[in-house]
């Protein structure tokens, strides 16, 4: 009777072992949401009550700082400031008691409109485990180690490590970040776990997708990149900011008008004029030209008739887009280029003929840019590492 009566309390240590509270609490490693020549922005989620610290000092130097935040619902914000431009600095997270947190490495920005700036590309990666469902059911999620040995883990992990291997300044993530629903217990494994060594070291800047809006109209995603969910459009759903050379323009074609007359539009008419870096480079989530999956839609002819003339006019390079699942490049349309980079890792759609297509790929990848005053190279790599297209572009 004693044996059968220890059998499913043996189950239950195993299962303390193996498993741990899932549900929508969230806890992560740190997360650069922002980084200029002078400035950043640090987060941490699934943080202790109370006021925890950042050790930031620089490499090789002997400036040292110290900031403190407070916990607002597990989630810390460190504000960095008198930064120098292109400079390397390590950081430790000690929580209230003085245990780690977390800690890590950056290098700042070159100056606006100077230097040279390594950016990757790419969108559609957040693909769920079946394992990860047991937190919607059971509340309970797999521990690392065990979760490392399960089968069905998506592309993304793939795709992060080869990155973090390439170790771009900058990332560009083109929208559906977390796939089915966007849910913030989903993030885990689509986002912060595979992409955790980019993001300690680099920011991931993230537009919105359709499934990243099914939640709350992309509260999750807002979120996690330390953006208000509740506040005004602009500055949170669309903006710009430079690093180095370039100016990125990040639209919102998901939860934002952009009609001709909308906010948004003239938000991007204004920023555009006002530009003044090399190189202007706008990523969203829809395509203005794909020959894949949304081929038909009206909203993309939509972004053709009628944002592809702002953009030319004022002299953007480059288009980056998701929500296809391939890789596209299209031929210049009025010394705009086009490029689909939807192929991060969630699955892959047909391709069709188009006259207008330069490349086009239906394999996992991403697009890695390599920008300076005067050119802006470019290549599509798959996970393999095969490299399926290759451009340069030159300022006039």
């Amino acid at each position: 009777m004693r044996r059968i009566v220890m059998i499913p309390l043996f189950l239950l240590l195993g299962l303390g072992f193996c498993f741990e509270p899932g549900g929508r609490w969230v806890r992560t490693g740190p997360v650069i949401s922002r980084l200029s020549a002078t400035t950043g922005k640090i987060l941490l989620f699934g943080a202790p009550e109370g006021i925890s610290t950042l050790r930031l000092e620089e490499v090789g130097g002997g400036w040292t700082s110290e900031i403190r935040s407070e916990a607002e619902n597990g989630d810390l914000r460190f504000e960095l400031e008198g930064l120098e431009p292109e400079r390397r600095y390590r950081y430790r997270i000690l929580d209230p008691h003085g245990s780690l947190l977390g800690r890590g490495m950056f290098r700042t920005a070159p100056r606006d409109g100077e230097g040279r700036v390594r950016f990757a590309a790419f969108g559609d990666s957040g693909g769920q485990p079946w394992f990860a469902y047991l937190s919607d059911s059971l509340g309970i999620r797999p521990v690392s180690w065990l979760a490392d040995l399960l089968p069905g883990r998506g592309k993304q992990w793939d795709l992060a490590g080869i990155l973090a291997r390439r170790e771009p300044d900058l990332v560009l993530h083109l929208g559906d970040v977390v796939y089915p629903w966007g849910k913030w217990e989903h993030y885990p494994e689509g986002y912060f776990l595979p992409f955790a060594r980019i993001l300690s070291g680099r920011p991931l800047v993230a537009a919105i997708g359709n499934h990243d809006a099914l939640e709350h109209g992309a509260e999750p995603l807002l979120r996690m990149q330390g953006r208000d969910p509740r506040g005004v459009p602009r500055g949170n759903r669309y903006f710009d900011f430079a690093f180095g050379p370039v100016r990125f323009f990040c639209f919102d074609t998901i939860t934002s008008s952009f009609e001709i007359g909308s906010p948004q539009i003239r938000w991007l008419r204004e920023r555009l004029a006002l530009a003044r870096e090399p190189w202007k480079v706008v990523f969203t989530h829809r395509p203005f030209w794909t020959s894949s999956r949304s081929r038909m839609d009206a909203a993309n002819r939509y972004l053709r008739d009628h944002v592809h003339p702002l953009l030319a006019r004022y002299g953007v390079a480059l288009v980056l887009s998701g929500h296809d699942h391939v890789y596209q490049r299209y031929r210049a349309r009025d010394g705009v280029v086009y490029i689909i980079s939807g192929a991060g890792g969630k699955s892959l759609y047909e391709l069709h003929e188009d006259p207008g297509l330069l490349r086009a790929e239906q394999v996992f990848g991403f697009l890695f840019v390599e920008a300076g005053p005067d050119s802006l190279v470019a290549r599509a790599e798959t996970l393999e590492g095969r490299i399926v297209d290759r451009f340069r572009l030159t300022r006039p």
